[in-house]
């Protein structure tokens, strides 16, 4: 979500990734409903925020030759539990803000979650 340029960085996964092996990703998407709720556990502001449509996504996995792609995408929040010892300890004390900014632009539509395995040819 933070890389700009994400054909030069799965090309450079795909380059790296062994015949028939598999570059699994989780990732969080554009979705139709607008730009998300800033801050966000990936970027604190919009001009670090890279997202791509889940389109997008795929389809760059497959010009640098990716095959068998499969994906699963979540536009509905999914329930989530407070921990002590969750993200904010590294990612900083308004991770929690970040983390609700994520549910609310997934609620609102402005964000779609994926998870998406690619097969090396």
């Amino acid at each position: 979500m933070n890389v700009g340029d994400k054909r030069r960085m799965f090309s450079e996964a795909y380059r790296v990734l062994a015949p028939s092996g598999r570059y699994t990703i989780s990732h969080v998407a554009q979705g139709p409903g607008g730009e998300p709720h800033y801050p966000l556990p990936w970027a604190r502001e919009p001009s670090y925020s890279f997202l791509g449509t889940p389109e997008e996504i795929l389809e760059c996995l497959r010009a640098v030759g990716f095959v068998n792609i499969q994906s699963r995408t979540e536009s509905g929040a999914p329930g989530s539990a407070r921990n002590d010892l969750g993200p904010s300890i590294i990612m900083g004390s308004d991770m929690p803000e970040r983390q609700a900014n994520v549910a609310r632009s997934v609620n609102d539509g402005r964000l779609i979650r994926m998870l998406v395995v690619a097969q090396h040819k």
